[in-house]
């Protein structure tokens, strides 16, 4: 079904979907966890890419304990969380 309307997302939609999107991922059970992981981490990159300079204060360190809850690194990145 083609889409008509354009979306337009704002950072709270992007940044929902992404936290989102992540645990469900993680959550996935007949799937490896390695995985599991490596797509989240992939969401994560994703949405830093996107929100790079808008992100709101805790936002990042919220999404980055999420995936190190499940074992994930996050390298530090040029971008402060704020």
């Amino acid at each position: 079904m083609p889409r008509e309307a354009k979306k337009a997302w704002d950072y709270k939609e992007i940044t929902e979907k992404a936290e989102n999107r992540i645990r469900s991922l993680l959550a996935l059970t007949p799937i490896s966890l390695k995985l599991r992981k490596e797509w989240a981490y992939g969401v994560f990159m994703g949405w830093e890419s996107l929100t790079g300079g808008w992100q709101e204060v805790g936002d990042s360190a919220r999404l980055e304990a999420l995936l190190e809850s499940v074992g994930v690194t996050v390298p530090p990145t040029s971008a402060p969380d704020a």
